[in-house]
């Protein structure tokens, strides 16, 4: 099996627009000390970044805990550089949530992560145009961009979902439902992939870097608590969404009961039919020498005639009482 080569992709951002750059082009001794770069690197392995972060001075400390994403819940200053992981639902991976490295240092900003769409490059092309923005961007405006995009992304994935569980709803109007039990255990297991997925983003945002949120005019706060509110919302909405599975679980249980208690009145009629018309055979089964009624000569149509009076009779008084109802 070919294990896929890391792969960057390079944008430099000037004033209040942003631009694709040559991958080759970003080396220290190129960078201008006027503009913003973001580099998006994509690795199934995240060693065979540290060569390339080691070219830019990225605290060593980094190099290690970028290995165990999981393990890390909030942003923090190692040295001069801020590193965090940003969760991240992903529908095309078997591992749905997925962890994007951040890390940002001077004017550089990376991104990693080992997914095999283009995360940031759908980012950047979400960007506002510069007739919209009032100022200069700066890494920390640029970041809370970035981030508001990722949270965009997971809240049409969730709205999309919640449209599928609306439709998977409609199934249950049918006759013959032609639902499988499985889909609603995956519908319950992604749905608590995304649940995990925007909990891990809050509790992330909601800690930012102590070094800059004690101070009260530090962007960072008023920009970290604007995506926690934005987290609050699809969380509500994850919750509401679960609630809504919840109960199509429950009424699907209950169409399923409905539909064992009315075969089991179909049962029971057959049975209450037949128990009768049974011991009325076993009767006439027995084997003893004097039995008056085997020597009458329309001894076996009257029998018949009595059993057809019994299954007319239990079938009216089924059918009054509304044991053929559905």
């Amino acid at each position: 099996m070919k294990i896929q080569e890391m792969k960057k992709v390079v944008f430099e951002v000037i004033g209040k627009g942003i631009q694709q750059i040559n991958a080759d082009e970003f080396q220290p001794e190129k960078l201008k000390a006027s503009s913003i770069y973001i580099c998006d690197i994509k690795t199934r392995n995240r060693k065979e970044t540290v060569n390339e972060l080691r070219k830019f001075d990225v605290d060593e400390r980094i190099f290690q805990q970028i290995l165990e994403p999981e393990e890390h819940i909030r942003f923090e200053f190692q040295g001069n550089t801020v590193y965090g992981e940003l969760a991240h639902f992903s529908p095309e991976s078997d591992e749905h949530l997925q962890y994007i490295g951040v890390i940002i240092t001077g004017n550089l900003m990376f991104f990693i992560y080992d997914e095999g769409e283009d995360i940031l490059s759908y980012l950047v092309d979400s960007f506002p145009e510069p007739s919209e923005i009032s100022s200069k961007l700066d890494i920390i405006s640029i970041f809370y961009i970035l981030v508001s995009e990722l949270l965009t992304s997971h809240a049409k994935l969730i709205l999309t979902y919640r449209e599928e569980i609306e439709d998977f709803a409609k199934k249950f109007t049918r006759e013959d439902m032609g639902i499988d039990p499985e889909e609603i255990l995956e519908s319950k297991s992604i749905l608590s992939d995304y649940s995990r997925t925007i909990e891990r983003l809050h509790f992330t945002l909601s800690f930012p870097p102590v070094k800059n949120i004690l101070d009260r005019e530090s962007p960072y706060k008023l920009y970290f608590q604007e995506l926690i509110l934005t987290t609050n919302v699809l969380s509500e909405s994850l919750r509401l969404t679960g609630e809504r599975l919840e109960s199509l679980h429950d009424h699907y249980h209950l169409v399923l009961q409905g539909k064992s208690n009315r075969r089991l009145n179909f049962l029971t009629i057959i049975q209450a039919i037949f128990v009768p018309i049974t011991l009325i055979t076993g009767l006439y089964g027995m084997n003893f020498v004097f039995m008056p009624e085997l020597q009458f000569k329309y001894g076996y149509f009257v029998v018949l005639g009595v059993m057809l009076l019994i299954v007319s009779i239990f079938l009216r008084y089924f059918y009054k009482h509304g044991w053929f109802d559905q």
